[in-house]
């Protein structure tokens, strides 16, 4: 009696120890299975990222300009009076930054510019490129004008830091003609910037190249032929 009782319990370890085998076997074949589905998720998404960044941006920037209210032109882009959506513009106060910058405004932030977790009204923003940073929108509400006394008192929100180059296109009606400009044109003998058609941003990622995309800049003349 006692024997058999012995030889089942010897059987039933012995069967343990094998089930545990063929278990950990089968789990050791479940894990390299889902680190190379994981592998080639992760390899998909890293392929798409980029392409869906530089859409995603070029996006979010094409309808905060179309978005932006007119304001009437100080520093070039037109003669004195005209109201124009976006304009050459100097930050308030104090900057290290002498050149004006592409500006706009608007009633109410865009999403991604936020302070608090909240989105302010009456905001002016300018479009600001450094390359090692990329391009950012510096910005502030009319609310806090009073206290915006220098650069620094700004808020910086980066846009994208795959930004690697901003080039200005122009539409010469009088030689039907474009000029692709890697610095802003001037105005003759006015000290002040020409208001470019397009604005052309290049996007460089180490693995995945450059991408290129072109902003309309709005202004008063929307009718202009294509490259």
């Amino acid at each position: 009696m006692e024997r058999s009782i012995s030889s089942s319990r010897g059987l039933t370890l012995i069967e343990m120890i094998v089930t545990l085998a063929i278990l950990g076997t089968f789990l050791s074949l479940l894990s390299f299975h889902l680190v190379g589905l994981s592998n080639l998720w992760l390899n998909r998404t890293d392929d798409d990222f980029f392409e869906q960044h530089v859409d995603g941006v070029t996006l979010f920037l094409d309808k905060a300009l179309e978005a932006s209210e007119a304001a009437v032109s100080t520093t070039g882009g037109g003669e004195d009076g005209d109201e124009l959506p976006v304009q050459w513009q100097r930050f308030p106060g104090a900057s290290d930054i002498e050149d004006p910058l592409l500006f706009f405004r608007q009633k109410e932030a865009p999403a991604l510019l936020v302070r608090e977790g909240r989105r302010l009204p009456a905001i002016e923003a300018y479009l600001h490129f450094e390359e090692d940073l990329g391009l950012s929108i510096l910005w502030y509400s009319k609310l806090d004008a009073e206290e915006i006394e220098r650069e620094e008192d700004l808020f910086r929100t980066p846009v994208s830091e795959f930004v690697t180059k901003i080039e200005y296109a122009y539409y010469e009606r009088e030689d039907d003609d474009w000029e692709r400009e890697d610095d802003p044109l001037e105005e003759d003998n006015n000290d002040t910037f020409r208001l470019p058609d397009f604005l052309i941003l290049t996007f460089a990622h180490p693995e995945k190249g450059e991408r290129e995309r072109f902003l309309r800049i709005p202004q008063r003349s929307p009718d202009l032929p294509l490259f």
